[in-house]
Formats: C-alpha cells, sequence, structure tokens
C-alpha cells in the first residue's frame, strides 16, 4: 500500500439509517510505524466493555444451551488493535476514539479543523458533507466480495444497497445502523392510548413537559410534518408513494409550517435530547419518549 498523504472524513449514518464512511487511505512499508486512526462515533454505539455483572445479556441459543448469555470484557478499540497489530499488515495502529451528541456537534468540530478517518453521522447529514466535498471515496478493495473478511459488502442487504446506490452514497458511506423511530410511553402515567396515535401529542397541553423530543434535524422535522399531514396521514387508503413524497417533502411552504409547529412543540415538551429520554422515561422523569428503536427496546427492558 502506498503512505498515507491526507486524512479527510469517512462516514457510517443511522437515526433512520446509520452510514459509514472511510477516510485514510493506507500505511507505510515500515513494519514498526504506527499509524493513527480518529474515529468519531455516537455514544453507546460500540461495546467499551468493563460492564457489571447485573448487565449479562442472556440469550437462548438452543445450539450452543451452555453459552448463557454475553457480556462485555473488553473494549472492541482494544480488541480491534490487538488482532490488527498482531496479523502482520506490515504497520501498527492506534485508534483516537471520541464520541458526540448529535450529528451538528460533529458537523461544527469538522468546520473548527477536526480530521477524521471514520465517522458516523446519519443520512441527512452525509449528503450535507457530500455537497460540501468534506469526504473521501472507500477504496475498491473495501468492495471487493472475494475477500471473505470485507463482511459489509458480502451481507449488506439489498434494499440498503439499493438506496445507496440510488442516493450516490455507495462509494462514499456503508451502512452501519437501520431501525425506525416512534413514541414510547409508560402506561402507568395515566396516558390516553389513543393520544399515542398521532403526533400531535407533542402539541397536547395535556403532557406539558412529560414529553420529549429527538434533538436530531431529520427525526424532529419529520415529527413536524407528522403533525402538519395528520389529516390525510390517517387517511386508511392513503398509498405508499402519497406517504413518502408528505413525509419528505422540502418545499418553502412545507419547510415554513413546520417552523412553525417546531416552535410550539418546543414550548410544550420537556426537553430536545439524544440520550436523557432513555433515563427520563426509566426515571419517570417524562410519559412520553420520541424514540429510536433500538433505544426504545432499552428503555422497555430497563423499566
Amino acid at each position: 500500500m502506498k503512505k498515507r498523504t491526507k486524512r479527510i472524513l469517512s462516514i457510517l449514518a443511522a437515526s433512520t439509517v446509520a452510514l459509514s464512511t472511510l477516510a485514510f487511505s493506507a500505511c507505510s512499508n515500515q513494519p514498526e510505524e504506527t499509524v493513527v486512526l480518529r474515529v468519531s462515533n455516537w455514544e453507546e454505539y460500540i461495546d467499551l466493555g468493563d460492564w457489571q455483572d447485573d448487565e449479562l445479556i442472556e440469550i437462548n441459543n438452543p445450539y450452543s444451551p451452555e453459552a448463557g448469555g454475553v457480556i462485555g470484557v473488553n473494549s472492541m478499540i482494544d480488541d480491534f488493535t490487538d488482532w490488527f497489530n498482531s496479523n502482520n499488515h506490515g504497520f501498527n495502529v492506534k485508534v483516537e476514539y471520541s464520541t458526540f451528541g448529535t450529528n451538528e456537534d460533529l458537523y461544527n468540530r469538522l468546520n473548527l479543523g477536526d480530521k477524521y478517518d471514520l465517522v458516523c453521522p446519519s443520512e441527512y447529514m452525509i449528503m450535507k458533507l457530500l455537497n460540501e466535498d468534506k469526504i473521501e471515496k472507500y477504496s475498491s478493495s473495501f468492495f471487493d466480495s472475494s475477500v471473505k473478511e470485507n463482511y459489509y459488502v458480502n451481507n449488506v442487504s439489498p434494499f440498503i444497497d439499493g438506496m445507496f446506490k440510488e442516493n450516490n452514497w455507495n462509494e462514499y458511506a456503508a451502512g452501519y445502523m437501520w431501525g425506525t423511530t416512534g413514541l414510547v410511553y409508560n402506561p402507568q402515567s395515566l396516558i390516553n392510548e389513543s393520544d399515542i396515535l398521532s403526533w400531535k401529542i407533542l402539541l397536547d397541553n395535556a403532557y406539558s413537559r412529560k414529553v420529549t423530543i429527538k434533538d436530531n434535524v431529520r427525526d424532529s422535522y419529520f415529527a413536524a410534518l407528522g403533525i402538519y399531514n395528520s389529516e390525510q396521514l390517517l387517511n386508511s387508503e392513503i398509498d405508499s408513494q402519497t406517504l413518502g413524497k408528505l413525509l419528505n417533502a422540502t418545499d418553502d411552504t412545507t419547510v415554513s409550517e413546520a417552523e412553525k409547529i417546531l416552535k410550539q412543540i418546543k414550548e410544550n415538551v420537556y426537553s430536545f435530547e439524544t440520550d436523557s429520554g432513555k433515563a427520563d422515561m426509566i426515571t419517570g422523569k417524562v410519559a412520553v419518549n420520541f424514540q429510536w428503536s433500538g433505544d426504545g427496546v432499552f428503555i422497555l427492558d430497563e423499566a
């Protein structure tokens, strides 16, 4: 491999989709050289080890009943570093790992001059970074399906792969996490379950300071569009194509109306949050949480 000449930026995307893009191009022929890989990611996206005994994840595996469960012992960063440096790649690596709270936090760091080899923002941020020419393509070897260790290209779902190609992301990003968003609620908090069926609960004064919304442009805008288009969305005959257009509209009128709705939401909710909503739900501080599916499952398990 040729010596690395620049380190710009690469991506993974989350929320609706988490993308990964890569920006280091390589290494030196000197085995003793240590290349520093700078990675920035969302909190709690990889296992950093040091689990407590009561954090064992039980697994019912009929093929291995003695397994019992899994528990994080080592940091994934340490495991990766040990694996890489012991497999004669011609150079060693050291990982500098950091996390960010919002896509905008990451974007501000990049504008202030921080440089990373791999980052993991959400899909709307990768589009912004692509438009600003701030990310670098993966190497062609990343997509070589004949290499068994290229787990992504050999296992990515046709849907995700097709979506990336349709949006011209496929050379710059790899899917990391995919899920849905919805409302998690505490049934012991005198919640009227019919209210949960509408995004309008974010505006409902009956739940003032008892609801949280995501501090994320794409997700909060989606919720606002859910309110703006509520009558059409409740039409049982609505087709998927119309649904997609309504919830992805960016014309001036729709953006203006969404802004008005978000300002009203701000006056009613407990907070715009990224990670604190999980703890606020579990402790009972709030009754309803606009949440990503994975964290929603975590809340249900913990509560």
